[in-house]
């Protein structure tokens, strides 16, 4: 499963600016961009969040958290999916053959049959 490429990559300047605001209009979640998760250089010249920013920070990267278990669950479900397709694919292809194997005992049964009701060796039939 491929993970979702980060923010950084995919918006730019002011776009990121209004992350919260367009994933929440849109309905969607989106990954927090490395600007906003951690602080870039040393922390003296970083100018503190706003408590509305902050939150928002926070916000955005709980639900980035809830995204990225959700991801983990549904590849988890997925992978029990698949071996469970696997495991009755086996079993029908199992099935198969061995319907195959007594439709020809059937049919070799039926040859037999005719031979001896029409007084043939039930070799000869076969051939």
């Amino acid at each position: 499963m491929e993970a979702p490429r980060p923010l950084s990559e995919t918006c730019a300047g002011g776009e990121r600016e209004e992350l919260a605001e367009v994933a929440s209009a849109a309905g969607g979640v989106e990954p927090v961009p490395p600007e906003l998760a951690e602080p870039q250089g040393p922390a003296e010249e970083d100018p503190p969040l706003s408590p509305g920013r902050e939150a928002l920070v926070m916000r955005v990267a709980d639900l980035e958290a809830q995204l990225w278990t959700q991801a983990s669950a549904e590849a988890a479900r997925l992978e029990v999916i698949e071996e469970r397709m696997r495991r009755a694919l086996t079993l029908k292809n199992d099935m198969i053959d061995e319907l195959k194997d007594e439709l020809w005992r059937k049919e070799r049964d039926i040859l037999e049959a005719r031979g001896i009701l029409a007084g043939l060796d039930p070799l000869a039939v076969r051939q």
